[in-house]
């Protein structure tokens, strides 16, 4: 998985207007069960199916896009596969030590309890998950 996120896809922190600041992860590829496996394996995202892209290049394969948004869950997938990654492990870390040092979002009015005891869950959810 972070082969496939270091090498086709992006990684980033995107303001989404009203919602604020945000942790993106973007995948695209024109295999729709790589799409699928990336998603089942992360356990949610979404997923969109584009075939206008580069209409004027004939011969193109239509184009599958996976896209997980939220500063949470992108953190826990990018400490996971971080250590990892070649191309874009700067940036990982660079957005890992973002939303640890100044967190955003619904984090920010948080006290530093709320955020441990939100961080154990998540420690806990993702152990239950490798388990299986």
């Amino acid at each position: 998985m972070a082969a496939i996120i270091d090498g086709e896809g992006s990684i980033g922190i995107y303001d989404f207007g009203k919602e604020g600041r945000r942790i993106q992860i973007q995948m695209g590829n024109t295999d729709p069960k790589l799409i699928s496996r990336l998603r089942e394996i992360i356990g949610c995202g979404s997923t969109v199916f584009r075939t206008n892209i580069h209409v004027s290049h004939k011969g193109r394969k239509p184009m599958y896009q996976y896209s997980l948004k939220g500063s949470t869950r992108c953190y826990w997938v990018l400490k996971q596969i971080s250590p990892f990654m070649i191309t874009k492990k700067d940036k990982a870390y660079s957005i890992i030590k973002e939303i640890e040092e100044k967190p955003f979002g619904r984090w920010a009015n948080t006290t530093i309890e709320a955020r441990k005891k939100a961080s154990d869950i998540m420690k806990r959810i993702w152990e239950e998950r490798r388990e299986k």
